[in-house]
Parts: C-alpha cells; structure tokens; sequence
C-alpha cells in the first residue's frame, strides 16, 4: 500500500533565481512530488528529470507539481 515516508519544507526569504530544496527521506523507487509556489507572476522552469503535472500563474503568485521517481537515495 502506498503511504508518505516524509516529508520536507524549503523556503526562501528574498528573490532568487534558483534553489536547492530540502529532500525528503527516499530510496531508489519512490515516487518524489513537489509543490512549489512563489509571489511573481513569472512560470516556473520544469527542472531537470521532474515532470510538470500542473502549473498555474496568476495576477501576483505562480505555482505548480512537479513529480519524479528517485532513481537513488540521494535524488536534488
């Protein structure tokens, strides 16, 4: 049955053009899902090896899920 083995939460205080999130706990297999939101309307850029499942921008705010299967423990 499949169940959430952790989870992880990286924020930014100022604008940057780029991050390195925090990464749960996971093996080879596991399915990673990221939500992730920001206060610009400017898209997000799919990441490399994620695949966009949805993205939003609006008026003020952007968004969007990205997933990947973790292909070690030791996924970025």
């Amino acid at each position: 049955m499949a169940s959430i083995r952790d989870f992880a939460i990286t924020t930014e205080a100022v604008a940057t053009a780029s991050m390195v999130m925090n990464m749960p706990t996971h093996v080879s297999g596991d399915l990673l899902v990221a939500f992730v939101n920001k206060d610009t309307n400017t898209a997000f850029t799919t990441p490399s090896g994620w695949t966009a499942q949805q993205t939003q921008t609006s008026a003020g705010a952007a968004g969007g899920v990205y997933t990947k299967r973790a292909a070690s423990s030791s996924e970025t």
